[in-house]
């Protein structure tokens, strides 16, 4: 028969401390949450949702009308089949929005093909209603679509605390003629001194994140486009969707994207 010899209870607590040693070199260490909301750097750069939500800013003056933004016509239609309301411009519900962008990009719809009109023209004006830019769009097969127009560098930049208003004008016929047919829709913008602190924050930014802030700051024309952009990458369908839906332009959330060359006058 065999004997069972008993351990001295030092060797058998020598042993267990070495077992405890042993397992602590091969567990996996299990990383503390992250409570502070803003992830890693990679968390940030990832293709996790996000949400835009424009804020109106409280003290944002009223630039017009809703209806404005809508196509009015102005001496007939230019053509049975579409409605002149369709032409819209991308614009919030007070009509202004801000940016602080010396040279904004704008955003309208146009419900046009090639063939029901003559001429687009886009006009950009000051608080004393003198031209600051004008551009022409001809005729393309690419219509109808979102179309835009930025204010290029050759053009007098945005002065802060100026509301511009702009005009985007449908010639059924050619615009030389005595009272042309025509359809426009109208926008106003303002530009605004960035704060240094929201500055910042964008800096380190990625796209969808300075979406989000440009939303948050109430930076209408910045968070547009940067929503548009996104878009093109297939980032930003529903946060598209949404914006528009908030400032009652959803029939435009499923439009195309239309790149086009406007040509100055």
């Amino acid at each position: 028969m065999y004997k069972i010899h008993s351990l001295p209870q030092r060797k058998i607590a020598a042993i267990a401390v070495a077992w405890a040693i042993a397992g602590s070199l091969f567990c996996p260490v299990q990383a503390s949450p992250d409570l502070s909301g803003k992830g890693s750097p990679g968390d940030r750069d990832s293709g996790a949702s996000f949400s835009v939500i424009y804020n109106t800013p409280p003290d944002l003056s009223q630039g017009g009308r809703p209806g404005d933004r809508r196509g009015a016509a102005g001496r007939g239609i230019c053509s049975s089949n579409v409605n002149p309301e369709r032409l819209v411009t991308l614009v919030p519900k007070t009509i202004k929005g801000l940016t602080a962008e010396k040279f904004p990009t704008f955003w309208f719809a146009v419900p046009y093909s090639a063939g029901d009109y003559h001429t687009i023209e886009f006009v950009l004006v000051d608080d004393n209603d003198e031209d600051v830019y004008r551009t022409q769009i001809p005729q393309t097969e690419e219509l109808p679509g979102l179309v835009s127009v930025t204010l290029p560098q050759t053009a007098p930049e945005l002065e802060t605390n100026r509301t511009y208003n702009w005009f985007v004008t449908v010639y059924c016929e050619d615009p030389q003629q005595d009272e042309p047919q025509r359809i426009f829709a109208k926008g106003a913008i303002e530009r605004i001194e960035l704060d240094p602190a929201i500055a910042r924050e964008l800096a380190t930014a990625n796209e969808q994140q300075k979406a989000v802030l440009f939303g948050k700051h109430g930076l209408w024309y910045e968070m547009l486009d940067q929503l548009v952009t996104l878009r093109r990458q297939g980032q930003a369908e529903e946060n598209w969707q949404k914006v528009l839906e908030a400032v009652e332009l959803e029939e435009l959330s499923s439009q195309a994207i239309v790149d086009l060359a406007p040509t100055e006058e």
